[in-house]
C-alpha cells in the first residue's frame, strides 16, 4: 500500500496590505518515500521467505536473489552497496564486496547472459509500484577459512534512494564457507 500524500496549504499576504485577510494560498503536496529492499519475494510488497544461508567453497561464488521495490508515488533510482567480512585461514578477516547483477529473466538464478551484462551499482529508474529483481554475488577468497554452523558471516547490504534519500538495509543473509 502506497503512503498517502501529505497536503500542506500555506496562506500568503502582502506586508503592504493593510487588511488582515489572507489574499492567496499555495497548496503543496508531499509524497513520502516508500520502498523495500531485501531478499527476493514472489509478489511485490510481501515478506520474503526466511533469510537464506548460501554456501560456497573457497574460490567460488555464492548468490542471493534480491528485490528493490518502489512502493512510493514517484520514480526513483537506488544506489546499491554491500560487503561481507569473511574469516581467512591466517586468522585475519577480508572485507569482500557484494556485487549486484540484474536478474533480467526474474528466475532468481544468475545466468551467463546476466553475468556478461556486467555488475551494477545503481538500479536505474524504478517506476512507482514496480520493482527490479537482482542477484547479489559474493566471491569467496581462495584462502577463506571454513565456517561452522552459527558462525556464518552476514552480508551487510544497503540500497539508498537517489531522489528520496530513503536508506534500506538487508542484514540477514548468511554465507556458509565449506571446506575445500
Amino acid at each position: 500500500v502506497n503512503p498517502e500524500p501529505i497536503t500542506v496549504i500555506i496562506g500568503m499576504d502582502s506586508g503592504l496590505d493593510a487588511g488582515t485577510a489572507i489574499n492567496d494560498t499555495t497548496k503543496d503536496t508531499i509524497y513520502p518515500p516508500a520502498a523495500q529492499f531485501g531478499d527476493a519475494t514472489g509478489v511485490q510488497g510481501t515478506d520474503p521467505a526466511p533469510s537464506p544461508t548460501q554456501s560456497a567453497t573457497p574460490g567460488s561464488t555464492a548468490t542471493f536473489p534480491m528485490d528493490v521495490a518502489n512502493n512510493g508515488e514517484y520514480a526513483d533510482s537506488y544506489t546499491l552497496s554491500g560487503t561481507v567480512q569473511i574469516p581467512l585461514t591466517d586468522g585475519t578477516t577480508a572485507t569482500v564486496p557484494v556485487v549486484y547483477y540484474v536478474d533480467a529473466d526474474k528466475d532468481g538464478v544468475l545466468s551467463a547472459t546476466e553475468k556478461a551484462a556486467g555488475p551494477i551499482t545503481n538500479t536505474g529508474l524504478v517506476q512507482p509500484d514496480s520493482e527490479i529483481k537482482l542477484i547479489a554475488e559474493v566471491t569467496v577468497p581462495t584462502n577463506a577459512a571454513a565456517t561452522v554452523p552459527g558462525s556464518e558471516p552476514m552480508l551487510q547490504q544497503t540500497a539508498t534512494g537517489d531522489y528520496s534519500t530513503i536508506v534500506m538495509q538487508d542484514t540477514n543473509d548468511k554465507l556458509f564457507v565449506n571446506p575445500d
